[in-house]
């Protein structure tokens, strides 16, 4: 167990890198992947990295054979607005293969996007919020379900899997793996390598309310509605051990799929940010958006089925 000297807590969006427990276990003498397991070809091959223009990736997830699930907050600013150059018949590059650099883009898929749908209520609450969305150590501004979809002209590659997302909600305990591109220093890193590598690590799933367990951040009368949009899982430093069982999101990890892992390719949920407990390079928490709310308080799966098709779904039996 490492040695707690002071608490300084942080929240954070996660645009930028990619996945991963990826900060180095001791900051100043390593640079190597943490807790998490480079995937093969064959695993978890919905989950994809793609290039935004003008510069940035986020993880998403293939759901559709036109479709890619990701967090709105890689798409929208802090108003809920579009950021600049994601307009219909923007250029998007996307992979789904374990290692890919993106200084070479000759072997990524380069589509046009035809739609970029970013969850209303996220536009709404961020449009009135001031510029609150994403930013600020404590979350006096309830942070809306944070997910989107982009959907590409003609098809994404057929050769790659569609996730399926579960209509069933997940609950406090469940089993499930968190999957995505991304970082292999720690989060104050100088700058993002050129390589990304599909990582993923199996954790479980925590109550939303662990969000307050370090110092209030979520107000009581917020709390049930923090909890119908997010779960959260373990990071690195969950409960202030160093544990080699739990993984750690990284800046640009947004977007990419939480998988249930009883289900091959089953999404429950997707990655939206991380909350710390020190100096330390690698999350004390992780946030995930729920795609399906167990007090049906937000209108998420609707949502979702307005613009998928029927066999986009599952559900997997309580």
């Amino acid at each position: 167990m490492k040695s707690i000297t002071y608490v300084k807590s942080a929240f954070y969006s996660l645009t930028l890198i990619a996945l991963g427990g990826c900060a180095p276990s001791d900051p100043q003498s390593e640079t190597k992947l943490i807790n998490g397991t480079v995937a093969t070809k064959t695993q978890f091959p919905s989950a994809l990295v793609y290039l935004l223009p003008g510069g940035g990736q986020c993880t998403g997830t293939k759901v559709s054979d036109r479709h890619i699930l990701t967090a709105a907050h890689c798409l929208a600013d802090s108003l809920g607005t579009l950021r600049p150059g994601l307009v219909r018949g923007s250029r998007i590059h996307a992979s789904n293969f374990p290692e890919r650099t993106t200084t070479d883009t000759s072997q990524w898929y380069v589509g046009r996007v035809k739609s970029y749908w970013v969850f209303d209520q996220f536009t709404r609450d961020c449009a009135s919020s001031g510029g609150l969305c994403g930013r600020g150590t404590q979350l006096a501004f309830l942070p809306p379900p944070d997910l989107a979809l982009i959907e590409v002209e003609g098809t994404l590659p057929s050769q790659w899997p569609s996730a399926k997302i579960d209509k069933t909600y997940v609950w406090n305990g469940d089993p499930v793996v968190i999957a995505g591109y991304g970082c292999e220093s720690g989060t104050s890193s100088s700058g993002a390598s050129s390589t990304v590598r599909k990582k993923f690590g199996r954790t479980s799933v925590l109550a939303g309310s662990v969000i307050n367990d370090l110092e209030p951040r979520v107000s009581e009368a917020n709390m049930n509605n923090f909890e119908s949009y997010y779960f959260m899982t373990p990071g690195a430093h969950y409960n202030y051990e160093s544990s080699a069982n739990n993984v750690s999101l990284c800046p640009g990890d947004s977007g990419g799929p939480v998988y249930r892992d009883s289900a091959e390719e089953v999404v429950v949920g997707i990655h939206s940010s991380y909350i710390f407990y020190s100096a330390d390079d690698y999350s004390w928490a992780n946030r995930h958006t729920r795609l399906v709310d167990p007090w049906q308080g937000t209108d998420v799966l609707p949502w979702l089925e307005s613009f998928l098709p029927d066999s986009s779904f599952t559900t997997t039996p309580l």
